[in-house]
Formats: structure tokens, C-alpha cells, sequence
């Protein structure tokens, strides 16, 4: 669900290949790529809070990138605590769930055609088959080493902030929205290193364009 002056309702389709948190950031990358006007200074992310597709080091690094690449000035993560509602995209699910229930569809034309009348407001689809490569560029498989450092006890926090002082990248955490202080209090460094990283002189395993 995008919220962009307006609710936009965009649904993602995808092969069970697709490693899970190479999606999250294929699907933010697109949200972003295709953002109507200029991107907000502050980039908002509320997302369901497990480590396989949202809560890890490579979701992590991405977001980090986008602020050490200045496409955008800050980012906010929160991570939705257990017994949460999603509020409305639980709602568009729900009505997507209650109209399968009465059809059988045996192909993916025909639950696209099926759910998209379903809600209110009629959702965009895109069939994701393939995805930004960025598992093996933040953990180092290219054989250059992590472009990060570690990142402990992330399980514990639900509150995430990134942004630059002092021309650093800097991460921090806190449990809860209510709580006051972000910790560390420093902030920290979580990029090692990004534009002089071979990769990025070499230009020819990851391009990304705005």
C-alpha cells in the first residue's frame, strides 16, 4: 500500500524462487523508480516484523544505500508488533480473500481479472520475474567483502532510523514508538564503504537509475 498524496493499492506476483528479501527491496526499488513528482525527503516503511523478508542485515543495507546515495534524506522503519492490524491492507486482503472463496481459478490472468474488482480502490499488478541481485553485493559473494558492518540485536527493536550527519550514514534503533531515545546515541555507522566500492567503478553488475 503506497501513500503518496493518495492510496495507491499495488499488488506484486512473483515465482516461490525469489529469495525473499531480495523481493521487499525489488518491490520498494519499483515503488520508488515509479514515485509520481519527487521522491519525499523522508521515506516511511512499516513492515511486518520477520527476519526472512523484512528484519535482516541485506533490507538493512539497501535502505542504508539509498541515504548514502542521497536519493533520499532519511528513512523510518517500523516494524509492526505481534497482534497487530495492518489496518487497510489487511482490509484489501481481506476483501481479496472473501472474493477467491467463492471462485476457482486455475491461472494467474484469472486471479488477476478475479481480485481486481474486488476492492474499493483498484489496485495496480505486476508480475516480478526477477529481482535486484542485492543479497550477494551487501554480503560480499562478489568476492570484494561486506559492504557492512554487523548489526546485533535487531530482533529487539521495532523503531529504525537512517540518516546522514556529518556527511556519515548513521543507523538507530529504539523498542518502541513510545519510547524516548534512539540508541545508540552516536548512531552507527552501518556502510563501510559504497561509491568507490568495485562494483559500483566498475558499473557492470548493478545499475540503478532514478
Amino acid at each position: 500500500m503506497v501513500f503518496n498524496g493518495k492510496m495507491l493499492p499495488r499488488v506484486y506476483f512473483t515465482a516461490p524462487n525469489i529469495h525473499n528479501d531480495d523481493l521487499t527491496i525489488t518491490i520498494i526499488h519499483d515503488v520508488l523508480s515509479h514515485w509520481s513528482g519527487n521522491l519525499p525527503e523522508v521515506l516511511y516503511l512499516q513492515l511486518d516484523n520477520t527476519c526472512h523478508e523484512n528484519k535482516n542485515q541485506v533490507v538493512f543495507g539497501y535502505l542504508n544505500m539509498l541515504v548514502e546515495l542521497r536519493i533520499v534524506q532519511k528513512v523510518k522503519i517500523a516494524f509492526l508488533l505481534v497482534g497487530h492490524t495492518h489496518d487497510h491492507i489487511d482490509q484489501m486482503f481481506n476483501r481479496f480473500s472473501v472474493t477467491l472463496r467463492r471462485k476457482e481459478v486455475g491461472s494467474l490472468p484469472l486471479l488477476i481479472e478475479c481480485i481486481k474488482k474486488s476492492y474499493m480502490l483498484e489496485p495496480t499488478f505486476d508480475v516480478l520475474e526477477e529481482t535486484i541481485d542485492m543479497r550477494r553485493f551487501i554480503l560480499g559473494s562478489y568476492g570484494e567483502g561486506k559492504c557492512i558492518e554487523q548489526l546485533n540485536d535487531i530482533s529487539f527493536q521495532h523503531q529504525f532510523r537512517i540518516k546522514k550527519i556529518d556527511g556519515k550514514t548513521l543507523i538507530w534503533g529504539k523498542k518502541y514508538s513510545t519510547t524516548t531515545e534512539w540508541a545508540p546515541s552516536s548512531g552507527l555507522q552501518f556502510f563501510k564503504f559504497i561509491l568507490d566500492h568495485p562494483i559500483f567503478a566498475s558499473n557492470i553488475v548493478i545499475t540503478i537509475t532514478w
